[in-house]
């Protein structure tokens, strides 16, 4: 069992430590044990929330705010505000010292280690519990100061409405907020996207799915734009089918933080993969969905300016969601005959 500590670097973590850092944190850690290639970075505990919890009195002032005035969080207008409230709370607090010390001290350790000064980061939540699109992620995270201001924003998004309406429905404590935080090395990327290393809409195993486009994967994962799809078999890591869309719009870096430009019109109906790039990435994919015992979701993105494998980093992997029962031409037929 590890010591208690406020951070940890990735590439000593592994999937059991999900309860320590969040599930995002722990996968990443497994996924670089494995051998693939994540970014550089660390993750804040759990433990670094709950000091600061205690030392801000969280608990009692999380309290007062939901009982200040009868709230009914099943109606979305005073949910939100309610969720303004607190988060901007968590947000006008000062990081303590004891933490915000070893914070700046670890990002100035990441920067030694890129041959960058105030390297650009991505913040990401990494709750231990699932809360699917409930807490929040900020790219393009640049210097000490901000990388603690946008840690506090991070774990104020664990009061994001969708978060405090979950723990109402699952009956839980208001200041039940187990989340880690991920920093990592932002990676600049060519095109990024999402890889299902099952077909979610038929449910076929043996069949990979890869969503990509030009840019940063915020705009594959928020599903804001049409991306380009590509059908990969298992066996033979076989290309069956492709689907090029013409991508209007992308996601890009700016001096900080990060904004929808428009595509520049030679890439908008231009593959955002080539062949090569869809194969590496179901190889590795395969490789993941093999580790994990189980259907992977995998956010990844290839470098600008980096030949192939090198180019490839892997963001995050998760379970995906429970599959639809799969038929083949066969079944189908047979249950038309049967109508």
């Amino acid at each position: 069992m590890k010591e208690k500590s406020f951070v940890y670097w990735i590439e000593e973590l592994c999937q059991d430590d999900n309860d320590i850092v969040g599930k995002k944190c722990a996968n990443l850690g497994e996924l670089a044990r494995l051998g693939v290639k994540v970014p550089p970075g660390f993750a804040i505990s759990v433990e670094a929330w709950e000091r600061f919890a205690a030392l801000t009195d969280m608990a009692d002032s999380m309290k007062k705010l939901f009982t200040a005035e009868e709230v009914d969080i099943s109606v979305p207008a005073q949910g939100e505000k309610l969720s303004r409230s607190v988060r901007a709370f968590i947000e006008a607090q000062e990081m303590p010292q004891e933490i915000g010390e070893m914070l700046r001290a670890t990002y100035r350790e990441l920067c030694q280690k890129a041959g960058m000064q105030d390297v650009p980061v991505a913040v990401r939540s990494a709750g231990a519990v699932s809360m699917p699109g409930a807490m929040e992620t900020y790219l393009n995270v640049r210097g000490e100061e901000d990388v603690l201001k946008n840690v506090l924003r991070v774990w104020s998004s664990a009061y994001t409405y969708r978060a405090i309406l979950y723990r109402q429905t699952k009956n839980l404590s208001v200041d039940y907020a187990p989340i880690g935080v991920a920093v990592l090395q932002l990676v600049d990327a060519k095109s990024a996207g999402v890889l299902m290393t099952a077909n979610p809409t038929s449910g076929n195993t043996n069949e990979m799915v890869i969503e990509s486009n030009w840019g940063l994967g915020e705009s594959v994962v928020s599903g804001v734009m049409n991306p380009d799809r590509f059908n990969v078999g298992k066996e033979g890591i076989t290309i069956t089918s492709r689907t090029v869309n013409k991508k209007l719009k992308m996601v890009a870096q700016k001096d900080y933080g990060i904004e929808m430009i428009d595509t520049p019109a030679e890439l908008q109906e231009v593959s955002s993969l080539t062949d090569d790039e869809v194969r590496e990435l179901a190889r590795a994919g395969l490789e993941i969905e093999k580790h994990f015992g189980a259907p992977t979701d995998i956010e990844w993105a290839y470098a600008a300016h980096k030949p192939i494998p090198e180019s490839l980093y892997f963001l995050q992997a998760r379970p995906m969601k429970p599959l639809p029962v799969y038929k083949d031409a066969t079944d189908k037929i047979l249950d038309m005959m049967l109508r």
